[in-house]
């Protein structure tokens, strides 16, 4: 039986970091582009429901189902590990790395040597939200 949790983005990308969500191996690497990417951030600030994610849940002490890696900052795949025991509750993300992997890289790194803003002096009535993937050093100051 499903059991279906609420979470908020800001601590789904912090038990990222930690590693409290992982990849197994049976996921493919990043396939979205950029653009995917800032529209997955415009349609969460806009409220629109960007689907479920779905994960096993694996108990710490258990046996790994999958050998798993952790989510990468830049989009570059960081090989799979193999361990004996698990050291902490961990969820192998089964559906939904894509948009994961893109929060995460958006809110903590950069892709291609580019990092994501927010355009505040944009014309909010024109995308009704703008969100830009530029070069960090291209980025607009603060």
């Amino acid at each position: 039986m499903a059991i279906w949790k609420t979470y908020r983005v800001s601590d789904i990308i912090s038990d990222i970091s930690d590693e409290k969500f992982v990849l197994p191996v049976i996921q493919r690497p990043l396939v979205w582009e950029e653009e995917k990417m800032e529209l997955l951030f415009d349609t969460l600030l806009k409220g629109d429901s960007f689907g479920g994610i779905m994960v096993i849940e694996e108990e710490k002490d258990s046996v790994p189902l999958f050998n798993f890696r952790p989510f990468t900052k830049d989009g570059e795949v960081i090989p799979s590990r193999q361990i004996a025991k698990l050291t902490q509750l961990q969820n192998f993300v089964i559906d939904g790395q894509q948009r994961l992997q893109s929060f995460y890289i958006g809110l903590k790194g950069s892709i291609n040597g580019k990092v994501l803003y927010f355009d505040l002096f944009s014309d909010f009535n024109w995308y009704l939200f703008n969100f830009f993937l530029v070069s960090s050093n291209n980025a607009k100051d603060g």
